[in-house]
């Protein structure tokens, strides 16, 4: 991660305070050391980047200028309020060795950029040319009448087009008025003392360039060309005026820049190369130091922070984990006041997609076989929910078969009518078949529907595939069917697990009927405890736990025995007993023995009242966002085992329209007596449970909540 570039290499900025960061500042340690050992800059500079030491949270790639910059910052020595990092007799004796070399360097960049800059200075040498056989860029073939007045055997001339020496014919040009990066004619005179000689005084003559020095430029326009690759993908944390004013297409410093390096017609002066060069070198180095305003941004995040904050969890485990973990690191992004804005941007559209993203169940494993030769799988067929009411869109999640792969070749179609209006789509894979994976899971398809969903409306899903024909088995696994809104929020889910549980539902109305004076109180007990642990589990209780109690439920049911029947008490006779003969005893019914004894019990009874007499409701919520239906919730009481709910139109609550036991802190209430424009109050208690001395669940309610809720219903 990038950090603000105006706190120097070593350094990091805490709760408003700078500080020693732990990485930097161990290689800056490590690079004074390499120094004093001998090593010159550019081999610690080779060494930071094989060592893979972030610079700047920039690069990985160092060069001597950093390796320079550390070692003359004096703010490492604890100067302007920053921790010191380096010893001052270290640093002195690394300045004292940087000195030395740094005045051999200085001296060979300045003698080769002179040697780069040098144009010799010729005495003033003339001839006439005419512009018969004139041959460029060639040797020989250039026999011109001269007329040598001075010279030293390697005389310069400025050579003008075929145009302008036919008009300027006869003109003597004199090399003291050449300019840089021109064409010349050179002439290689033969060795004499009598320059006013015949044409075989010349032994050649050829087209040349004295071309200005670039070198500078070429450089400049290298480190920009480099920043831009390091910060492009990161261009918002600049000031976009400067980035512009580098960057633009014709009219950026650098674009100008590449025009005149690029420039090899000869008519470019060193004046207007070193401009164009300091022009970039300024314009990069404000570039560097003007990092965008986050303000904006800033607001962005807080308002996505907020909107995250108001959601509640009706979202799998999974995804709802994914969401916390992004609203946190946004949270903590957000706390952060001086950092980039391309760093407070991810985290806004990371939280973004974690929102998006919510579903309300993980797909588990398929429920549903699409098999091959175009056999339809019926998915869905039923009256919508209130819950899929509003719906645009389905999505189904499905796992390959593993002799089948969803490449380019490969595709479903699906197929929806909803209230009698089809909707349909064939979605095709992607990728090669030697790039597609066989036996692939979690492939994503989509079928947008025409209309949206109503509550009650018919709706029949379903899927079928003529690919594959050659699979072993079926074609692709149903793993999950999904219903989103129009802001694509997950509404409705169906997968193994959902379907566990309406059988787990289905399965506790069906025990709850069963009625107890038929059976013996000791199988009853069973079942009844097998029907509370049932309700017991959570709305989103695991697939393996629901499967769990449907086993107990089915055991407790079948396991139902007959009371045992008791025998008639005889009564006594009136006859007097022989001397022989014992008194007999009157015969007593048996009774059911006690499983459990009264300490048991007692403690146990104890304990739950004292749970519930510690138990308070809190956070009681009440909406209606639909026709006759309330949404209710509260916050989870510590160990209660349950809650009862009771809906009535009269605040005393003397008449109740709607009582229910739920295991669950959130409830959708739909009943007929609840009537549309009308208000209601609600009110929401805990209980625990203890079994008595016949190991039947006793309950033992709290307090009702004492800020009961009102709603006026849609």
């Amino acid at each position: 991660m990038k950090k603000n570039r105006n706190i120097p290499f070593g350094y990091t900025m805490q709760k408003g305070e700078i500080v020693e960061e732990p990485t930097e500042s161990q290689a800056i340690r490590y690079i004074y050391k390499l120094y004093l050992d001998g090593r010159s800059m550019s081999e610690i500079a080779r060494q930071m980047s094989i060592n893979q030491i972030s610079y700047n949270g920039i690069t990985f790639d160092w060069n001597k200028n950093m390796v320079k910059r550390i070692l003359e910052n004096e703010k490492y020595l604890g100067k302007d309020g920053y921790p010191v990092l380096i010893d001052n007799d270290i640093f002195l004796r690394a300045n004292a060795r940087k000195k030395t070399q740094t005045d051999v360097d200085n001296e060979v960049i300045a003698l080769a950029s002179a040697l780069n800059k040098v144009t010799k200075i010729k005495q003033a040498s003339s001839f006439t040319i005419t512009c018969e056989s004139i041959n460029y860029g060639t040797e020989g073939g250039f026999k011109p009448k001269v007329n040598i007045t001075a010279g030293d055997g390697e005389i310069t001339y400025k050579l003008f087009s075929d145009e302008a020496c036919k008009n300027e014919s006869g003109y003597n040009y004199n090399n003291s008025r050449i300019s840089p990066n021109s064409y010349y004619i050179k002439g290689f005179m033969a060795e004499t003392e009598n320059y006013y000689a015949s044409e075989s005084n010349v032994l050649k003559v050829q087209v040349y360039s004295i071309g200005v020095s670039k070198k500078d430029l070429n450089d400049a326009i290298t480190l920009a060309e480099t920043f831009f690759e390091e910060n492009e993908s990161n261009k918002i944390d600049f000031n976009s005026a400067a980035w512009n004013d580098v960057y633009a297409s014709n009219t950026g410093a650098l674009a100008r820049a590449k025009s005149i390096a690029q420039n090899n017609s000869g008519t470019i002066f060193q004046s207007e190369v070193d401009e164009r060069t300091q022009n970039l070198i300024t314009s990069l180095n404000t570039l560097k130091e003007s990092p965008a305003d986050t303000t904006e941004i800033r607001e962005e995040l807080d308002n996505v922070i907020k909107t995250a904050e108001a959601i509640e969890n009706i979202y799998s485990n999974e995804s709802w984990q994914a969401f916390q973990t992004a609203l946190n690191a946004a949270k903590d992004a957000f706390a952060k006041e001086n950092e980039f804005k391309s760093f407070y941007s991810n985290a806004k559209d990371t939280l973004f997609s974690a929102i998006e993203n919510l579903t309300t169940e993980d797909a588990g494993e398929p429920f549903i076989n699409i098999r091959k030769g175009g056999a339809e799988s019926e998915l869905i067929n039923k009256k919508a929910e209130e819950s899929m009411n509003g719906a645009v869109k389905v999505k189904l999640t499905l796992d390959c078969a593993d002799d089948v792969s969803f490449n380019k070749y490969a595709s479903i179609e699906l197929k929806a009518i909803i209230a009698g209006t089809e909707s349909y789509a064939k979605i095709v894979g992607t990728g090669t078949e030697e790039e597609a994976i066989k036996g692939e899971k979690g492939v994503v398809v989509e079928l947008p529907l025409k209309n949206p969903i109503a509550a009650g409306d018919d709706v029949k899903l379903t899927a079928y595939t003529w690919a594959w024909n050659g699979a072993k088995e079926h074609v692709y696994g149903i793993t999950k069917v999904e219903f989103f809104d129009v802001e694509g929020h997950a509404m409705y889910a169906i997968t193994d697990r959902t379907i566990a549980m309406d059988k787990l539902k289905a399965e506790i109305e069906k025990a709850e009927k069963i009625e107890q004076g038929n059976y013996s109180d000791e199988s009853f007990a069973e079942l009844t405890k097998a029907i509370e642990s049932a309700k017991a589990l959570e709305e989103k209780a695991s697939k393996a736990d629901i499967d769990k109690a449907i086993d107990a439920l089915d055991k407790a049911v079948k396991g139902l025995k007959e009371p045992t029947p008791t025998e008639p008490v005889t009564p006594p006779t009136s006859q007097e007993p022989s001397s022989n003969s014992q008194p007999t005893k009157p015969s007593i019914a048996p009774t059911t023995k006690s499983t459990r004894s009264d300490a048991e019990v007692k403690k146990d009874k104890k304990a739950a009242q004292k749970i519930m007499k510690q138990a308070k409701i809190t956070k009681l919520k009440a909406k209606s966002k639909a026709k006759k239906k309330i949404t209710v919730s509260w916050k989870k009481v510590k160990k209660a085992k349950g809650y009862q709910v009771e809906v009535s139109a009269k605040k005393n609550f003397k008449k109740s329209v709607f009582k229910k036991f739920t295991a669950n802190t959130k409830l959708n209430i739909k009943n007929k007596k609840i009537k549309s424009k009308k208000t209601y109050y609600i009110r929401v208690r805990a209980y625990a449970t203890y079994k008595d001395k016949n190991n039947v669940t006793k309950k033992v309610y709290s307090k009702w909540i004492k800020k009961i809720r009102k709603v006026k219903v849609k």
